[in-house]
């Protein structure tokens, strides 16, 4: 029995490597580029610049909201949240 010839398995290796290596400094220059900026906290919100607030104040004193009232309320907060502008808050007291 013959051996196989393994042509193109160093043209093959080069070429894996090259890949690995672009993706490898990609990655990097995407870390490097958003090193040192601000991020969101857990709401969404970036601290240290000027934000709108809007307070909902709610009285939950007895007796409590039937399920028309309820439904209500929840829409009119839906409403509220999806009409926030950019890093907007929306409190609710």
């Amino acid at each position: 029995m013959r051996r196989r010839k393994r042509k193109g398995n160093a043209l093959a290796i080069i070429a894996y490597a090259l890949i690995l290596i672009a993706c490898l400094a990609g990655l990097g220059y995407a870390a490097y580029q958003s090193y040192g900026k601000p991020t969101p906290d857990k709401y969404g919100c970036y601290s240290g610049v000027k934000q709108d607030h809007t307070l909902v104040l709610v009285d939950a004193s007895e007796p409590r909201w039937d399920s028309n009232q309820q439904r209500a309320l929840h829409r009119y907060f839906k409403q509220l949240y999806d009409g926030l502008g950019f890093n907007e808050k929306l409190s609710v007291s």
